[in-house]
């Protein structure tokens, strides 16, 4: 949604909502479900997967919902006066992470030769086995903010300037902290020692500068000289953390 006003006859008010969901559930075949539900249709190996190069067939390891749903609020306010076209806003974002996953809950054996499993082969045994006993939900809901200042300046009939400030506050790093006590005492309690995951801090010093210019060194000639440089920074995302806590 968008809603824009003329304030007065220099100045310019501008609000947009955005609404974005994305939960497409990856579901086995073979069970037709996925997620912890999966795990209750048949005990561990009922839905196997075969992998070959170029090709994979059957139930993969990782089924479910890993889903993201974000709500972003923005206000942007612009104004002219004489040589200057100044513009400042701000964006709050609310990023929301749905997962209800299972990844290798059913575990995994990996054969070296595609043959069929008998005791007395040893080239039907497997080499590997890849497990999980960790959680299989989490639902982060985090909000971020961001505020900026530009001014658009036209210092002559050559030369115009275009400078900015960026501040972002990302506080979706965040995402996963509630699962460290928890994950830090099994692993105490099954290994000692001190805990060894250790929560994510949020940087509070994100300010991002912007320069560009746009010059015509030859007047009435058909040539424009344009440049820009800044920082600037980037959004986490919720599950790059929680999803390898849990």
């Amino acid at each position: 949604g968008n809603w824009t006003s003329s304030v007065s006859n220099t100045s310019f008010n501008e609000f947009r909502v955005f609404w974005g969901s994305n939960n497409p559930p990856i579901i086995c075949p073979k069970s037709g479900t996925g997620g912890p539900v999966h795990l209750t249709m048949g005990p561990p190996g009922t839905f196997a997967g075969r992998l070959y190069p170029g090709a994979n067939f059957g139930c993969t390891v990782f089924t479910g919902l890993e889903g993201e749903e974000n709500l972003s609020l923005t206000e942007n306010f612009s104004w002219v006066t004489g040589q200057h076209q100044f513009k400042f806003g701000a964006q709050a974002s609310q990023v929301r992470t749905i997962i209800d996953i299972v990844n290798f809950h059913d575990g995994q054996w990996t054969h070296p030769f595609d043959v069929e499993f008998d005791i007395n082969n040893s080239q039907s045994w497997p080499d590997a086995f890849t497990g999980n006993v960790g959680g299989t939900t989490a639902k982060t809901n985090i909000w971020g903010f961001s505020f900026f200042a530009q001014d658009t300046w036209r210092v002559s009939d050559a030369l115009t300037l275009n400078l900015g400030l960026r501040y972002d506050l990302d506080r979706s790093v965040q995402a996963g902290n509630e699962f460290v006590d928890a994950k830090n005492d099994r692993i105490v309690a099954q290994l000692g020692g001190d805990p060894k995951v250790t929560r994510t801090n949020v940087d509070t010093d994100n300010i991002a500068p912007r320069l560009g210019l746009t010059w015509k060194p030859l007047p009435g000639r058909p040539l424009t000289v344009r440049g820009a440089t800044g920082v600037f920074y980037d959004q986490a995302h919720n599950n790059f953390n929680a999803i390898y806590i849990i």
